[in-house]
């Protein structure tokens, strides 16, 4: 049993989220678990490839001065190259989507050019 795991047993989710890990990745939940399961699908179809879990984005912000420096780190549940479209995808799957995660959804969205897909 990994140390992750271990700690997964002493202390329960916010939500009650179960913790799963499939192919040495572990998932804070099980619809998380599910969803990589149909990208990985989805993969073998050839439709998407590069699945990359937990993809992290860095928060900045600008000072008086210009300078810019780091507020956070927010993860994105998924990153995939989508075939079809020729660029890469984020997603995220809420269960409960909260007023401070969409708040840092749109910062990544605004300071990164990207678009975030949400998966309830």
């Amino acid at each position: 049993m990994s140390y992750q795991e271990a700690l997964a047993r002493l202390r329960h989710s916010k939500y009650r989220a179960k913790p799963q890990r499939i192919d040495g990745i572990y998932f804070a939940s099980k619809r998380e678990a599910a969803v990589y399961q149909e990208l990985k699908l989805l993969e073998r179809a050839g439709k998407i490839n590069s699945i990359w879990p937990q993809y992290p984005f860095v928060l900045t912000t600008t000072d008086a001065r210009g300078m810019k420096h780091k507020v956070g780190v927010h993860k994105v549940d998924f990153r995939y190259w989508d075939c079809e479209t020729k660029q890469f995808k984020y997603l995220e799957v809420k269960g409960n989507d909260h007023a401070d995660g969409r708040l840092r959804r749109r910062w990544v969205e605004a300071e990164h050019g990207v678009v975030i897909e949400v998966k309830k």
